[in-house]
């Protein structure tokens, strides 16, 4: 089993991360760690030169939501563009803050 957290770093720790590193140009920092019961934990800190902006989360469990329980043709679809939309969500936010940092996960 493995565990990866993705932390996106508030301004308290950013500003700390700048002093320290002498980089006042990098404004995002990601906190990307992994756990696994079979090997060592990795933790890396990652500079983000854009963030962009992430659709609400809660809209898609809204939708999930209101789709539960019914199993019509019509409500199937509805469920399958939802999930189509959260992996084209998921895929953008991989490749923009994470980059080949990917292999992390």
């Amino acid at each position: 089993m493995t565990i990866v957290v993705i932390s996106l770093l508030d301004n308290t720790y950013t500003n700390l991360i700048q002093e320290i590193f002498s980089c006042k140009d990098i404004q995002t920092w990601i906190l990307v760690s992994r756990l696994s019961f079979e090997k060592e934990p990795i933790v890396v800190l990652l500079s983000v030169y854009s963030v962009s902006p992430v659709p609400d989360i809660r809209t898609f469990l809204q939708k999930d939501a209101q789709t539960e329980g019914s199993y019509s043709a019509s409500v199937s679809e509805k469920r399958w563009k939802i999930d189509v939309h959260l992996k084209e969500l998921l895929r953008n936010l991989e490749d923009s803050w994470l980059g080949s940092w990917r292999c992390l996960l």
